[in-house]
């Protein structure tokens, strides 16, 4: 049988890039940009082959999981189900569920009517990585215009905040076209670690470790428009030469079209919300527009889900946990348990698990049944710059997989109290995508966008990763990030790492420690230490808050690696 091209959209990163996928009698195979696109002539990034592989991979979950005690064993999906709901049965009020927000916007909203009209479970999450969460509510502070990929190739100045170019890396194809079009065009890089964007930037200014949102305040004030923090403060606070956000300033003021890149991962910014607020603000003071570079594909579209709906927060689902109004969780598609600190779900019970792979929240579920990823459901997504692109269906679920809604109907079913119908029509899917969350005061508070600093400590970032997909869930399971990268390994300035001497350290951070291989690295300031955050361990370092992890103070000891 000849190989046919079917099309769906990447939802590794909120570029959402059309991806043709040939599909012949042997299932999936190597997938690509559709001809007909602007991007065929770069193809796809290397997460945009992971599709594949993902849908073809042997450790995909076929059977479901039953948990006896200890002990796990497959059983039928239908089992697993009926074991669910045999342990939630009248226990509504305790129970929560949480669906993973990169799926298609007819699942997200059919999950959370699904779990509430449906099953009477008050509290339906959708889940989108807190970087991403944070991201968007400094945004919705701002009217500055979203940029798509063809809007960025039109800019004559470029402004990137953080590393887009190693988060993101077919941003980078229009940012170079756009700065490589006439004389005067420039990018402006400004990131706390020497990354993969500021070896093209023509101003690069390094800031200390969450400093970032000084910075972008000190800028924004040489431009005219932000009195709350002084320019000198700022400085002082992004830890920058004086005269060096003036001259950023002044650069962007010769803009004709300002583009700016905004990528900010988890453990790389103290204060995301201001950080995406302030960036946005100097878009919008120039007449230009911001591209945000989020985690997720489909974050956008969740958001909008969410906020119509009135789903409950993660933060506020959080809170309740700590609480103790929340004991039992059915968690849908997302690697909950790998995704958040440990610390913050060590008092509840995962009952039911679905997931299209193994992971951190299957081995603590009582039940576990397969599901279905994204290209196997279809629907509709919205990108970063908030346009809606279709996520075709290209192949048919794997053995015995389900979507959210379909696991939440047959749970419903299982427990004789489901009748409900939770299809949407177009009206209701074009109302559901029009609605916003409600803008959040996010720049009030300018005298706490200083950098952490302590003497005889090091200051952990998370290292820009484009390999890592949120918690690193999926990314675990494939083959070529396990073999660039099979285990976490720190980053520090040859200086330091010198004055350290061998090859392994014991970090230790907000009560724990980890045993991590070092490395130098030139593109590492003095006292700062950079480590991948798609390693569960790794993440454990960092602190974290309702808008996610941020910088930590680490000390870091020689040790002989078994530490």
């Amino acid at each position: 049988m000849a190989a046919t091209t079917t099309e769906t959209t990447c939802l590794f990163c909120s570029l959402c890039c059309p991806a043709g996928v040939a599909v012949d009698e042997y299932g999936l195979t190597a997938p690509e940009y559709p001809g007909h696109t602007p991007a065929a002539h770069h193809g796809l990034c290397y997460r945009g082959h992971f599709i594949a592989e993902l849908a073809n991979h042997p450790g995909r979950l076929t059977d479901g999981i039953a948990r006896d005690g200890s002990a796990m064993h497959a059983v039928r999906p239908a089992e697993a189900l009926r074991r669910a709901a045999e342990l939630l049965h009248g226990i509504r009020n305790e129970l929560a569920v949480v669906v993973d927000g990169n799926l298609p916007c007819e699942e997200l909203a059919a999950a959370v009517r699904c779990a509430r009209d449906g099953l009477g479970i008050g509290r339906a999450t959708i889940f989108i990585p807190p970087a991403d969460e944070a991201m968007l509510r400094g945004l919705a502070a701002s009217q500055a215009p979203r940029l798509g990929e063809a809007a960025v190739a039109e800019c004559d100045v470029l402004l990137a905040v953080g590393d887009p170019f190693a988060t993101h890396p077919l941003i980078a194809s229009p940012a170079l076209d756009a700065i490589g079009k006439a004389r005067g065009h420039q990018l402006i890089n400004v990131d706390s670690l020497r990354g993969r964007t500021s070896r093209f930037a023509a101003d690069f200014c390094l800031v200390r470790p969450g400093g970032d949102a000084a910075a972008l305040a000190g800028i924004l004030n040489a431009l005219g428009s932000f009195a709350d923090l002084s320019l000198a403060k700022a400085a002082e606070m992004a830890g920058v030469a004086p005269g060096a956000l003036e001259r950023i300033a002044a650069a962007l003021g010769k803009a004709q079209k300002l583009g700016v890149l905004l990528s900010l991962p988890e453990g790389r910014c103290a204060a995301a919300s201001a950080v995406a607020a302030l960036a946005a603000k100097i878009a919008l003071v120039r007449g230009g527009g911001i591209c945000p570079l989020l985690t997720y594909g489909n974050a956008v579209g969740a958001r909008r889900v969410a906020a119509a709906l009135g789903a409950t927060p993660l933060a506020q689902l959080l809170a309740e946990i700590k609480a103790g109004a929340v004991k039992k969780l059915i968690v849908l598609g997302t690697d909950l348990a790998a995704a958040l600190p440990v610390s913050e779900l060590a008092s509840v019970e995962f009952v039911l698990a679905a997931s299209a792979m193994p992971s951190a929240t299957t081995a603590r579920a009582r039940a576990v049944v397969p599901m279905a990823l994204w290209f196997e459901m279809g629907g509709t997504v919205v990108d970063g710059a908030g346009q809606r692109r279709s996520a075709g269906r290209i192949a048919s679920p794997a053995s015995g997989a389900l979507t959210p809604s379909q696991v939440l109907a047959a749970l419903g079913a299982e427990k004789g109290t489901f009748s409900f119908s939770a299809s949407l029509t177009q009206d209701e899917l074009d109302a559901l995508l029009g609605a916003e969350a409600p803008a959040a005061d996010v720049l009030s508070a300018p005298v706490a966008w200083g950098a952490p600093t302590a003497e005889g400590r090091l200051v952990l970032v998370s290292r820009s990763d484009g390999i890592g997909f949120a918690d690193g869930s999926m990314s675990a399971q494939l083959a070529w990030p396990a073999m660039m990268e099979p285990r976490p390994v720190l980053r520090l300035n040859p200086r330091d790492a010198q004055a350290l001497g061998g090859d392994a350290a014991t970090v230790r951070s907000n009560g724990v420690a980890i045993a991590l291989a070092i490395a130098a690295s030139g593109d590492v300031p003095p006292g700062v230490a950079a480590l991948s955050p798609r390693f569960g361990e790794a993440r454990a370092l960092f602190p974290w808050t309702a808008g996610g992890a941020g910088p930590a103070l680490v000390t870091v000891e020689k040790c002989g690696g078994n530490d």
